[in-house]
């Protein structure tokens, strides 16, 4: 891929795209989630199977996400 937009390192290959996408949606808000819905009912199932409880915090650092959300994800069982 990086030969097809003209880079031969990962860095250089890494400014190129930000820079084409940067000339082709400069000044437009864009939201890149961070998840596919795979991954996240794969993240919220494992949270279920770890969670006892007492250990909401834990969990909560442990995927990067608010101790809120995880309460919402062990209460949607």
């Amino acid at each position: 891929m990086a030969v097809c937009y003209g880079a031969q390192w990962c860095d250089e290959a890494a400014a190129t795209l930000v820079r084409r996408i940067v000339t082709r949606l400069g000044g437009s808000q864009v939201y890149v989630p961070r998840q596919t819905v795979a991954d996240r009912a794969w993240r919220d199932a494992q949270i279920r199977e770890r969670f006892n409880g007492c250990n909401i915090r834990e969990l909560a650092r442990d995927y990067g996400i608010a101790e809120r959300t995880i309460r919402r994800i062990v209460n949607a069982e």
